[in-house]
């Protein structure tokens, strides 16, 4: 009799195929990627299905399983980290609850955004704690946006959903080349004024990941949940990624 192990090679083997392809970009950072967005979003759904039927969790909603394979298989990565500017952004287009943008530690980007100066994300985790006691301070509705703006949570809405459904970055992000800052990637962005286009979708700072990047962290993933799979000694169902 197999091993689980041995019985669960080939779906280990084959996610690791997928990982390649998204790994897999020619020397031009211009050129053409969204199939390995696409890819990775789709491959990474299926980690997150497989680890959840093994932990007995849920795998719907599929927000929910997406976003908790990412945090529990890749800890490494800082996914839980919250992106100060684009919570900035959110709080900026509710009158209500725009006077918590004059509050430490948002206020630090704030101002750093006056002067048009670069924004790292190393200051996304250098300020993690002051903003945490930020957010303990606040209602559940405005807790909702901090938790919304962690990295694990873009990386469903804007490179998960956006891209797989609509083949396009999500309004918080954009793909452009990428050399000289610590992954994930800050830039800002020229907004214009156009009646069309809704100020929920003109963020001004706006954050990438990269491909390379991404490719890791899939890794991770894979690696991680194919031990942990062999540890427990469970075998992989065929249906594993599939609803009930």
């Amino acid at each position: 009799m197999r091993t689980a192990a041995e019985y669960n090679q080939w779906t280990f083997d084959f996610l690791r195929r997928r990982r390649d392809f998204v790994a897999t970009f020619g020397p031009d950072p211009y050129a053409e990627k969204i199939e390995q967005h696409v890819v990775w979003g789709a491959t990474v759904a299926a980690v997150g299905r497989i680890h959840a039927r093994r932990v007995g969790a849920n795998i719907r909603p599929d927000r929910e399983c997406f976003i908790q394979g990412l945090l529990d298989l890749a800890p490494g990565y800082g996914l839980s980290t919250v992106s100060i500017p684009l919570l900035a952004h959110d709080l900026k287009s509710d009158a209500a609850i725009s006077p918590l943008r004059g509050q430490h530690p948002i206020i630090v980007y704030e101002r750093a955004a006056h002067q048009s100066l670069h924004w790292d994300s190393r200051k996304d985790s250098e300020l993690a704690p002051e903003l945490e006691v930020l957010r303990a301070k606040q209602p559940p509705p405005i807790g909702k946006l901090f938790r919304q703006n962690r990295y694990a949570e873009i990386l469903y809405r804007d490179y998960r959903c956006s891209v797989v459904h609509g083949l396009d970055f999500g309004s918080k992000t954009m793909d452009w080349p990428s050399e000289g800052d610590a992954p994930p990637i800050y830039r800002n962005f020229v907004v214009g004024l156009d009646p069309d286009i809704p100020p929920e979708r003109q963020v001004r700072t706006r954050i990438m990941f990269p491909l390379g990047l991404l490719a890791e962290i899939l890794s991770a993933m894979i690696d991680q949940e194919e031990s942990e799979a062999a540890q427990a000694g469970w075998k992989i169902p065929r249906d594993a990624t599939l609803e009930d």
